[in-house]
């Protein structure tokens, strides 16, 4: 069973964070984002970026992006439905069993959460069901 919180715990749990210009991130991935994205970028300006630029050209930057960052060129993003079902056959038993349980466990997870959307002082969490996502790793 997941933990419950009281608003103080939770308040002081998130305030403890740090804030994203306070992370030390290594010297190469600085390097590496300045390359791409001009001097001082850090991974919340090249994300903003990223985020800016798919919400004003839609799917033609995540294509520009995929090209870009992953060298890959994306006609379409969606998988037809033979792929997804073969996919599973085209992955080692190993690697298989590893996503099946790290499914269980997610499913698992959400499953036991305590408690409904909620928001107390600007804190809080909501919980909105989404019809289709598309994740990109």
């Amino acid at each position: 069973m997941l933990p419950l919180y009281d608003l103080e715990t939770a308040r002081q749990g998130l305030l403890r964070r740090p804030l994203p210009g306070e992370v030390d991130y290594p010297p190469s991935l600085l390097d590496s984002l300045a390359a791409r994205f001009g001097p001082g970028a850090t991974p919340e300006t090249a994300v903003a970026a990223i985020l800016a630029s798919v919400r004003r050209e839609g799917d033609a930057a995540l294509r520009r992006w995929s090209r870009a960052l992953d060298g890959v060129a994306l006609d379409d993003f969606r998988l037809p439905v033979d792929q997804i079902a073969a996919a599973p056959d085209r992955i080692s038993p190993d690697l298989r069993a590893a996503l099946e349980a790290a499914a269980g466990r997610i499913r698992a997870f959400y499953q036991r959460q305590p408690l409904p959307s909620w928001e107390a002082e600007g804190l809080g969490q909501r919980f909105t069901p989404l019809r289709r996502v598309g994740v990109y790793v």
